[in-house]
């Protein structure tokens, strides 16, 4: 019997199953007797259900959540220092300033990339100019 685990990681993978990378999925596998799914895959699911084959979702389905909300802030409060562009991403192990925590500040809700965090901190910048006389 042929048991086929689809994720994007071998995490969990258990002994006699075979591993896919569910993002590099083409279509069904002949001889599959069992698909167990780690996320939200469905045109894996539909394909293989089908085929006939046995298919369960071995991650803990997703429950709503309402979304994370930062404490009200003042972005003008923020501090930007003039080599803001230069921070580096993440906190560095000795601690200091980085441009995710310093963009996450001024936005008010985290920042996903450092185009992100510049164009948030850039924003702030423009808001804080005085206005041409």
């Amino acid at each position: 019997m042929v048991e086929i685990l689809y994720s994007q990681t071998r995490d969990k993978l258990q002994p006699g199953q075979t591993f896919r990378n569910a993002r590099l999925f083409s279509g069904v596998e002949l001889g599959v007797a069992k698909v167990c799914l780690d996320g939200e895959w469905p045109k894996i699911a539909a394909a293989y259900e089908a085929a006939g084959v046995e298919v369960v979702r071995v991650d803990p389905l997703v429950v709503t959540a309402p979304a994370y909300e930062l404490p009200a802030h003042e972005a003008s409060a923020v501090v930007i220092p003039d080599d803001w562009r230069g921070l580096p991403w993440n906190t560095p192990d000795e601690g200091g300033a980085s441009l995710r925590a310093l963009g996450t500040a001024i936005r008010g809700a985290p920042v996903v990339s450092k185009a992100d965090a510049a164009e948030a901190i850039e924003g702030e910048l423009a808001k804080r100019e005085p206005a041409p006389e």
